[in-house]
């Protein structure tokens, strides 16, 4: 059990962190720095949304309404909005 423990202790401590701080400065640097570049409209989106608009309205992940591969095409509001529905009818596949 010795060498489980001490592969385990490893992974989680030493190789988990380099690997964390790793994808951390990749990605930091691949979105050329967007979590600082963006502070200020994230303030200003904060106090936009602070008591305003509609109670119901919600922002959620609707992978149909997504454009150009990107998170914020995907996001869309659901007030007063139903879910898409299928013009053609389930047919199962037959092979």
């Amino acid at each position: 059990m010795g060498i489980i423990n001490l592969i385990n202790d490893l992974l989680w401590t030493y190789i988990l962190v380099a690997l964390l701080l790793g994808c951390a400065v990749w990605f930091t640097l691949r979105t050329r720095f967007v979590q600082f570049r963006m502070i200020k409209e994230m303030v200003r989106l904060l106090g936009d949304s602070d008591g305003k608009g509609d109670a119901k309205e919600k922002y959620i992940l609707l992978p149909s309404a997504c454009s150009e591969n990107t998170l914020s095409g995907c996001l869309k509001t659901t007030a007063h909005r139903k879910a898409p529905v299928s013009k053609t009818p389930f047919s199962p596949r037959t092979a």
